[in-house]
């Protein structure tokens, strides 16, 4: 990492929403420039960084609203993330940045989402209503498997002949969604890789893998694009929840479990967005190391 690209005085902080991790760090003008892929990989690399999933370049644009801006481990930048979301939010209003006792927004890359502090750690986002169309994502259906359309201009397709048809759903970001309790995990992590550089998903996908197990509860797996396994994804709850809702028929709030937790998920029908509630912590703050000249 070239301190360079930093403010030396800075602190930053490390974050996590059921175990998904990020460092955060908060700019110091509204136009400072946010770091580039290099520094990202090398910030969120776990032996020789900080470490985590991503970053989070939090800023204060003139008007005073807050902006988050994401890097995946991997340098590249998705349009949002749920779980980083809340943990903006929880930064901002600890921090005396945002109120604590009333809705604020918080401007992404896919537009801005609206966040409201509730008791304890948890955090309530209003995400993205969820868009179904394959240039949404994007997503080239004529390159897959067994792609056609569903109700509410749905589309579905398996990336490989043996595979599951999963539902494509942007939350902002690309999911594609496979429901199905039988599918195997060690296909599902192989499925993950190759989704990636699929010529049916020309910039990847988070690839979710849910499974209905109770009324109102989903399991859920996640292969994050720029990431790889993740312990929970936001926005791929979100977007599970809403393939649910469509698979049973009937919108309502699901219990999305992850292997890092549960986030409730709300969602009334189509044209509305995705309610989300789950927890944000902090883990630690630091500053960057003095450096000699």
């Amino acid at each position: 990492m070239n301190p360079e690209h930093f403010p030396p005085s800075h602190a930053w902080a490390r974050m996590e929403g059921l175990g998904n991790d990020f460092i955060v760090v908060l700019a110091p003008e509204p136009d400072t420039p946010v770091p580039d892929a290099d520094a990202a990989r090398t910030l969120c690399d776990r032996h020789r960084g900080i470490g985590g999933d991503g970053l989070l370049w939090l800023s204060m644009d003139y008007d005073g609203t807050p902006r988050m801006t994401v890097l995946n481990a991997d340098g590249s930048r998705p349009g949002m993330c749920g779980n980083g979301l809340r943990c903006a939010a929880r930064y901002l209003a600890d921090r005396g940045l945002a109120p604590r006792d009333r809705t604020f927004g918080i401007r992404t890359d896919s537009g801005t989402r609206e966040v409201r502090m509730l008791d304890g750690d948890h955090i309530e986002a209003l995400l993205d209503v969820p868009a179904f169309a394959p240039e949404d994502l994007p997503a080239r259906p004529a390159q897959a498997h067994r792609s056609h359309s569903g109700d509410h201009g749905t589309t579905r397709m398996a990336l490989d002949p043996e595979d599951p048809p999963g539902m494509l759903v942007s939350m902002g970001n690309p999911h594609l969604v496979l429901l199905d309790d039988t599918f195997d995990r060690s296909r599902f992590k192989d499925l993950g890789h190759r989704a990636q550089t699929h010529p049916a998903l020309p910039e990847g996908v988070n690839l979710g893998w849910a499974r209905l197990s109770g009324a109102d509860t989903l399991d859920l797996d996640v292969w994050e694009r720029g990431v790889g396994p993740t312990q929970a994804c936001g926005t791929g709850a979100a977007a599970a929840a809403v393939t649910a809702s469509l698979a049973v028929g009937k919108p309502g709030a699901w219990h999305v479990r992850q292997p890092g937790g549960t986030l409730l998920c709300r969602w009334d029908g189509p044209g509305t967005p995705v309610v989300q509630v789950g927890p944000a912590r902090w883990i630690a703050t630091g500053n960057w190391p003095t450096i000699s000249r």
